[in-house]
This record gives C-alpha cells, sequence and structure tokens, in this order.
C-alpha cells in the first residue's frame, strides 16, 4: 500500500498513536518501492487506483496472471499501446476488459468486433464510447446477448432500433421496450 508523507504528517497531526505512525512509515512511498516490499499490493493498488501512472499498468500488461492482465485492460489510465496489445491477448477475459473500457481507441473496437468469443461481443456492446458503425456490425452479427446489451446504449440511432424491434428474438425486442423510451419506440414500430 503507497502511503504518502502528506498521510503521515496528517495522521501526527490528528496525534495518531506511535503504533500507527510506526506502521505508516514502514509502508511504502514509491511505485517502485512497492514493488519490491509489497508485490502482491503492488498488483493491487497498481490496478485498482485512478493515480496509478500508465508506465506501471504497461509493466503490469505483461503480468503472467490474466486476471491482472483484465485490470490493466479496464484501466482508464491504460495507453493505446497498451490496449492493443490486450486486444490481442489468448485469454478472452483479458480482451473483455479492452472491449469495455471507454478509453479504446476505435479501430481497436473495430477488431474486436469480429473476436471469435462471442463474450468479448457481449462487452463491447456495453462500451458507451462504441460507434455506430460497430453498433451495426453487432446487430448484424452478435449472439442474442450481445443484441440485448445493444439495447442498452443511449441514443440509438432510428435504423438500429427498428432492427431491433424486428428481431427474431423476443428477448432482444423485450429488452429494446424496456430501454429505449415509448414515445420513441411507437415511431419505429410502425416502420
Amino acid at each position: 500500500m503507497l502511503i504518502s508523507n502528506e498521510q503521515i504528517e496528517i495522521a501526527e497531526q490528528k496525534g495518531a498513536c506511535e503504533e500507527a505512525l510506526s506502521w505508516l512509515r514502514k509502508k511504502s512511498r514509491s511505485w517502485q518501492e512497492l514493488a519490491e516490499k509489497e508485490y502482491e499490493w503492488f498488483y493491487w493498488e497498481g490496478c485498482n487506483t485512478k493515480l496509478c501512472p500508465s508506465e506501471i499498468l504497461e509493466e503490469l500488461s505483461k503480468h503472467s496472471d490474466p486476471y491482472i492482465r483484465s485490470l490493466v485492460a479496464r484501466h482508464p489510465n491504460s495507453l493505446p499501446k497498451t490496449l492493443t496489445i490486450l486486444a490481442k491477448d489468448k485469454d478472452s477475459y483479458v480482451r473483455e476488459g479492452v472491449a469495455i473500457n471507454k478509453h479504446t481507441p476505435l479501430n481497436i473496437l473495430q477488431i474486436l468486433s469480429k473476436d471469435s468469443d462471442e463474450s468479448v461481443k457481449e462487452f463491447l456492446a456495453l462500451n458507451p464510447s462504441i460507434s455506430t458503425e460497430i453498433l451495426s456490425y453487432l446487430v448484424d452479427n452478435g449472439g442474442i446477448k450481445t443484441r440485448v446489451y445493444i439495447t442498452y446504449q443511449k441514443n440509438l440511432p432510428e435504423e438500429l432500433i427498428i432492427k431491433l424491434a424486428k428481431d427474431v428474438s423476443e428477448r432482444v425486442r423485450k429488452s429494446l421496450v424496456r430501454c429505449v423510451p415509448l414515445p420513441i419506440m411507437w415511431q419505429f414500430i410502425s416502420k
């Protein structure tokens, strides 16, 4: 766990006991020190704080554990070059993380739309930054669950609402009715 000198000073000012201050002083002050002294905290903190530098995430993206790589794939500070590498990961769990990351470049999302694993497409359908072109491709080529998730998107274009309203799956049609405001739905159902 990373503890800053400022945090220690605040604890001292607030009258923390010596045992607590001693514990704080033993904790790492930098990412490098954290990696050397507290290996497990390094992974947890690196992947779960928005303050993690992209250079650290790039290093973590090479970790052997797919769970760690998937956390990096979902992280908002991951650089496009890191996400590009992770989009080709052999583990679908990692590719799912890239697919749902709203900072993933559109060209990578385009590649993931053709992923052989349907779960990657499902996560892609939930990405708020996805393009209409990719959504249209997924409506035509995604599984039922993927199409249901597309109905969750805000501001679906008219042509996709019409397609989804006529979907062969009742689940997709019901989800569309629940997710798209009724006045909007009525104007498209008759088309």
